[in-house]
């Protein structure tokens, strides 16, 4: 049994998990995330309020404050025209928060590239205002880019 535990942890089976060859553990998932969120907190003050465009694992890991609706990731962004009210009563969060979150309220915004450009295509206009919102506004700090599944550009609100 112990040979079998021993066996499943360093060879795990899950395809999505890199297998760290030559030395278990080493660069493993767990690791590469919590760099990730290291990185994170050497750029973002723990107090910032933080606008999120793509997976928020490392940046909850990292302990910053996000918008509570973004907690789930783009699971619960809405790119489609639906009524405000119905928005905000449900949880999830479109246009008119993008507009509030990023073009008044966010200290900082973190980013996914390739979370963004997944949306181009269906929401080019979207896409643009947050854009438009992040060159308008913000500067950009750097990329954190230690896990690399989870890519974020760094930006942070200019005058801040």
């Amino acid at each position: 049994m112990a040979l079998g535990l021993t066996v499943s942890v360093i060879f795990p089976r899950n395809s999505l998990v890199p297998t760290p060859v030559p030395r278990p553990f080493r660069g493993d998932t767990i690791q590469l995330l919590e760099r990730a969120a290291i990185r994170l907190r050497s750029l973002v003050p723990p107090d910032a309020r933080v606008f999120v465009f793509g997976p928020s694992t490392p940046v909850y890991l990292a302990g910053l404050r996000m918008y509570l609706p973004q907690v789930l990731g783009l699971d619960t962004f809405v790119s489609g025209d639906f009524d405000e009210r119905l928005i905000s009563r449900n949880g999830v969060w479109g246009p008119a928060q993008v507009d509030r979150w990023l073009g008044q309220e966010a200290g900082y915004a973190l980013i996914a590239p390739g979370a963004l450009r997944g949306y181009e295509e269906d929401q080019p206009e979207r896409v643009r205002r947050i854009r438009d919102l992040l060159r308008d506004r913000f500067v950009l700090l750097g990329r954190v880019d230690d896990a690399p599944w989870y890519v974020y550009d760094v930006y942070r609100r200019q005058g801040h």
